[in-house]
């Protein structure tokens, strides 16, 4: 029953490049042995792809008992992906992170421990110096830009507000339902609620792998996004 699963972890993937299915067994393969005694339960979120993953989704499907699998047609944003994500599944607690898992497996494990022992509704990843040294120009640009903001507008104690990976506790949960920002910046409106509401916060410091590689925006997206961005600080 799905009231039994102690975690619930959500992959939300758009358009993932070749072999990217290796990567998730892969991954998956190492996360599973690290609850041993926790029963969890992993989400892919297929955001609207444009490209054809069926074969490749049904082949990790068989792989893993612990896998389910969400899709709808339309490209609708990673945020919406997340919350269209917890709408599937009832847990104790709940992490998001990217199907390529940029912190590794054990920092999802490190994020339920902290989940469990902190009594947080919210686990903030946190990321090193490295992490923002390693980004494209641009993307290093807007990265900095936010954390910036989100001390002297939206006055977060600590300013990273965009690391791939959030734990929930069903109260964040709750929150994160009640929001409507769907885009890149969609846990600045989650994260101010969560202040907003008073939910307990921790945070973990994380660090990305080596084989990370960082895409760029364009200035579409980044047009897109500033006004989000206004939409978020004048509500």
């Amino acid at each position: 029953m799905e009231n039994e699963v102690d975690l619930s972890i959500i992959l939300p993937i758009y358009n993932p490049p070749a072999g990217w299915a290796t990567r998730v067994e892969e991954s998956l393969r190492e996360l599973f042995p690290l609850f041993e005694g926790v029963v969890v339960k992993v989400l892919l979120v297929n955001d609207g792809s444009s490209l054809e993953i069926q074969e490749d989704v049904n082949s990790l499907l068989a792989a893993f008992e612990h896998l389910d699998y969400f899709k709808y047609d339309q490209n609708q944003g990673k945020g919406f992906a997340i919350r269209m994500g917890l709408k599937q599944v009832h847990s104790q607690f709940y992490i998001y992170t990217d199907w390529d898992f940029p912190f590794g497996v054990e920092s999802v494990y490190e994020a339920y421990r902290s989940l469990q022992y902190d009594n947080a509704d919210l686990l903030i990843g946190v990321r090193s110096h490295n992490y923002f040294s390693s980004l494209p120009l641009l993307r290093k640009i807007i990265s900095q830009g936010l954390r910036i903001l989100n001390f002297f507008v939206l006055h977060f104690r600590y300013i990273d507000t965009q690391a791939g990976i959030k734990g929930l506790s069903n109260n964040a949960r709750a929150v994160f339902l009640g929001n409507k920002t769907n885009s890149f910046i969609f846990e600045l409106e989650f994260i101010r609620d969560c202040f907003r509401r008073k939910l307990s916060i921790s945070y973990l410091s994380v660090s990305h792998k080596n084989d990370i590689t960082f895409s760029n925006f364009g200035v579409k997206t980044i047009t897109k996004e500033l006004r989000v961005l206004m939409k978020i600080i004048l509500t």
